[in-house]
C-alpha cells in the first residue's frame, strides 16, 4: 500500500510493458547474434551491420504496431510478440533458416529465459506463424517506401 501511495503522490503512472519496449531491449542481443553469423549473404553485400539492424527493427516495429490492433495477439506476452516480430523480420529479409533458428534458441534461452520447450516456445511458434501469415496476406504493406536501404521483396 505504501508503494502505491508514494506513486500517487509523485503522480507517476505505471504502464505494463509493451512489445515495442521489448524490441528496444532485444535489439543489442539480436545484433550480437547476427554479428557472429557469416556476413557473405547477398543482403549484406551493400549494407553494413547497422543498416541491417535498422531494417530488422523497422519491420519488427511495424509488426508489433499491427499486433496491437489484432485481437489474436492479446493472448501473448509482449516479449513473445516482440521476439516473434524480430523472427518474422529476419525471415522476411531472407536470412537463412539456420541463422533464424540459432538466434531464436540463443535469445529464448539466455535473454528471455525460455527453455525452447513448453508453453513459451509454443506461444512463440504460434505468434510467429500468425505474424508471418499477416505479412503474406498484406505484402503490399510490407514495402517500406520510407526506407531506401530495405531490400524487401
Amino acid at each position: 500500500e505504501m508503494e502505491l501511495t508514494l506513486l500517487f503522490c509523485l503522480e507517476w503512472c505505471l504502464n505494463p510493458p509493451t512489445p515495442n519496449q521489448f524490441l528496444g531491449y532485444l535489439r543489442p542481443y539480436i545484433a550480437l547474434c547476427l554479428g557472429e553469423e557469416d556476413q557473405d549473404q547477398d543482403y549484406h553485400e551493400h549494407n553494413d551491420n547497422n543498416s541491417v539492424m535498422e531494417d530488422i527493427m523497422e519491420i519488427a516495429t511495424f509488426l508489433t504496431e499491427i499486433s496491437v490492433c489484432k485481437y489474436e495477439f492479446l493472448v501473448y506476452k509482449p516479449s513473445i510478440v516482440a521476439f516473434a516480430s524480430i523472427l518474422c523480420a529476419l525471415k522476411h529479409l531472407k536470412y537463412p533458416r539456420q541463422t533464424v533458428k540459432r538466434t531464436r534458441e540463443h535469445v529464448s534461452k539466455t535473454v528471455l529465459g525460455y527453455d525452447n520447450q513448453g508453453d513459451a516456445d509454443e506461444d512463440l511458434t504460434q505468434c510467429s506463424a500468425s505474424l508471418w501469415g499477416y505479412c503474406m496476406e498484406n505484402a503490399s504493406l510490407m514495402a517500406f517506401s520510407s526506407s531506401s536501404r530495405a531490400v524487401i521483396s
